[in-house]
């Protein structure tokens, strides 16, 4: 006889299921033909953006925001590793590109992707000065960082001085109970992830003061001064100060997925607004995809309520992963979808 937590729980996954709907392949758009575009980070002063997706042949592309002109990102070295670990060596082949990041500092635009194959990378990527305003980004493998095999990583943030921050979503079960306890976590929202930081002095450390109900995106202001965390199933945003370590726990309409900076200190963030934690269940399947669930963009500011720019029913859109801000309107991608979209803003 099934209990009452199990119907429960059937009855969850069945409401998620019927908040989903596969949409009509994107044929009318410069940004069609997309995998699962679940990240994107734009490069500064130019109509140039970077987007992570899920294309073996080209998982990180360069993409021109104004002619929808995209470019593979080539995991090729141009000169010898000046950036992250000197004993992090770089693999051949296409990386398996998830969240992505770019900074801007005395050095040059310096842009930072994770390479998900096993074991785990940062790889980061120079830009050299463009030629021509016009002229396609040159970006060349620069460095990389080993990620430690306990950690299980979603999203990076890169700092000004070459520190790198990341979300550790959850420690990997180890077997079938493990899943099961995992899976409770979830539905508890329990603080089972936290963010990390690196740096080249002491390597791997947990960033006190973050744990989160799956650690989802992270970001770092524009002007430096705060680091943004993700707490999907919490639905919170953890906002810390690097300088003098205090934190602010912001509530968000929605289950966030990735930030993007906003202003000097903001942050946006894009994410689901149906039934927690099984929400999406129904756009998991590779035959979903391209997938529609209800979604929600917010801007969150330190010790201020956040403030609803944007909702849809999904009913025409892939539900937003990603939010960024371009020419007055937001350019969203989509972990379940096949192209990036631009909404007006409120």
């Amino acid at each position: 006889m099934k209990t009452a937590k199990t119907l429960l729980l059937a009855a969850a996954l069945l409401l998620a299921t019927a908040a989903t709907h596969r949409l009509p392949k994107c044929t009318d758009s410069p940004y069609c033909g997309f995998n699962r575009p679940e990240d994107i980070s734009l490069l500064p002063g130019s109509d140039w953006s970077v987007v992570s997706q899920s294309q073996p042949e080209a998982p990180f592309v360069l993409l021109n925001l104004k002619t929808g002109t995209r470019t593979p990102v080539k995991n090729e070295a141009a000169s010898l590793p000046s950036l992250g670990d000197p004993l992090c060596k770089r693999r051949d082949g296409p990386i398996e590109a998830r969240g992505n990041s770019v900074s801007k500092g005395q050095g040059g635009v310096t842009v930072a992707v994770i390479d998900a194959r096993t074991p785990a990378q940062i790889n980061l990527f120079k830009a050299a000065p463009q030629a021509a305003p016009k002229a396609v980004p040159q970006l060349a493998w620069a460095g990389c960082v080993d990620v430690p095999a306990r950690y299980n990583l979603n999203d990076v943030a890169l700092a000004k001085d070459g520190t790198l921050y990341v979300s550790h979503m959850f420690d990997k079960p180890q077997d079938a109970q493990g899943a099961a306890a995992l899976k409770q976590a979830f539905l508890t929202a329990a603080p089972i992830g936290h963010a990390l930081h690196w740096t080249p002095a002491q390597g791997w450390q947990s960033v006190p003061d973050t744990s989160a109900a799956f650690a989802n995106g992270i970001a770092l202001s524009q002007d430096g001064q705060w680091l943004a965390l993700s707490g999907t199933f919490d639905q919170k945003i953890i906002m810390k100060n690097v300088a003098t370590g205090k934190v602010h726990r912001i509530s968000v309409p929605l289950q966030p997925d990735n930030l993007s900076p906003e202003g000097a200190h903001g942050f946006l963030v894009a994410g689901h607004t149906g039934v927690p934690v099984t929400g999406v269940d129904g756009c998991r399947p590779a035959e979903a995809v391209p997938c529609g669930f209800p979604f929600a963009v917010a801007l969150v500011k330190p010790n201020k309520p956040a403030k609803l720019l944007y909702s849809d029913d999904g009913q025409h859109i892939a539900g937003a992963s990603v939010a960024v801000r371009w020419q007055r309107q937001l350019l969203l991608g989509s972990a379940y979808g096949d192209r990036l979209t631009l909404v007006p803003s409120n």
